[in-house]
């Protein structure tokens, strides 16, 4: 039995803001950051309790080559994503984190939906809309 996952709107804008900045900074590396967050998130798909909690039922994974986080619940076979975040910074700054569940409004296989409105996401497979 597989997980669905799904990505709060917050963690959209993370996404599209961090794409941004690696793509200010050289051309193509936002692509590599889509790239290797779209690894991570397959990884948490398939196997979403294997990664480590950081508070209560909050998980995290590492992003390969890049110094973010995914932050996510485990709520049934539902894997929500609630946050991409700096390594460096101070999760317990961000009380967005652990507040309650939003609507959301995009669902992901891998992938985000963002990345496909604004037009960043080219290639990137699996986006489905929220319901």
């Amino acid at each position: 039995m597989g997980y669905t996952l799904t990505l709060r709107k917050d963690a959209e804008l993370d996404v599209g803001a961090n794409f941004e900045f690696y793509e200010e900074k050289r051309e193509g590396l936002g692509h590599d950051f889509l790239l290797c967050l779209e690894e991570a998130l397959d990884k948490v798909q398939r196997n979403p309790l294997n990664y480590r909690k950081s508070h209560r039922e909050l998980r995290r994974i590492p992003i390969r080559r890049f110094p973010y986080r995914i932050f996510y619940l485990v709520q049934g076979q539902e894997v929500i994503v609630t946050a991409i975040f700096h390594a460096g910074w101070s999760l317990w700054s961000f009380g967005r984190l652990l507040r309650p569940l939003r609507p959301i409004c995009g669902r992901a296989r891998s992938g985000i939906l963002l990345w496909m409105t604004m037009g960043f996401g080219s290639g990137i497979r699996g986006i489905e809309p929220a319901t």
